[in-house]
């Protein structure tokens, strides 16, 4: 059973893909912003905004602007692990949970841009959901990561700090995770893939078992 891991974030994001049995990380992908793209984003809404005499919402039409580049970037990267991998019967995504006192304590402006997770996420799920994974169907999954990260801190560190083979101790395939979005992505998929074998393990058959169709960039 293969399982992917979404840490959604316009800035950067990861994506992950894990093999279930024998666990392993088949794939790894961060979708990192490109340099003055969020600089572009703002100018174009600026541009936007003008006919309009300049009243548009600017700093939300240029998040826009930025989460549907984030999604180009995220569907090449997707059709990629598909066609290299084969489909992921589930996915796990990071969900977001406002923490208005976390955000502020750790920096400031994470206060200001807590809700641009949000509306990357409302990209996300129509996305997915073409493609056959819903909540509904119980193949998209999200997972409060002030529940799932803390599980998982000490791994986290060592496949942050570790050396290679120390990571690899850890899951197979684990220096193919490069940032921290792509760690919390992997942890997100382990996780979902531990809730699976101890509470639903005829899902793996299950699944596997069910005809797709493979992901396109659009």
């Amino acid at each position: 059973m293969r399982i992917a891991g979404i840490d959604p974030g316009l800035r950067s994001g990861g994506l992950v893909l894990v093999e279930t049995d024998p666990e392993r990380v088949l794939a790894s992908v961060s979708m990192v912003e490109k340099a003055g793209e969020s600089k572009q984003a703002r100018a174009e809404a600026e541009e936007l905004a003008e006919p309009l005499g300049g009243w548009s919402d600017k700093q939300f039409a240029a998040a826009v602007l930025r989460a549907e580049r984030w999604m180009e970037r995220f569907a090449a990267a997707f059709a990629e692990l598909e066609k290299a991998h084969g489909r992921a019967e589930m996915i796990a995504c990071e969900s977001f949970v406002d923490q208005p006192s976390k955000a502020k304590k750790e920096k400031a402006g994470l206060l200001a841009r807590r809700w641009q997770t949000p509306l990357l996420t409302g990209f996300l799920i129509p996305w997915l959901a073409a493609r056959g994974y819903t909540v509904a169907n119980g193949r998209l999954v999200f997972q409060n990561a002030g529940i799932v990260i803390p599980q998982f801190r000490s791994e986290l560190a060592m496949l942050e700090r570790g050396r290679a083979a120390d990571k690899e101790a850890v899951v197979a395939g684990a220096t193919l995770v490069g940032n921290d979005h792509e760690r919390k992505a992997l942890v997100h998929a382990l996780a979902l893939a531990i809730r699976v074998r101890r509470h639903r393990p005829q899902l793996a058959v299950q699944t596997a078992n069910e005809t797709y169709v493979p992901a396109s960039n659009g």
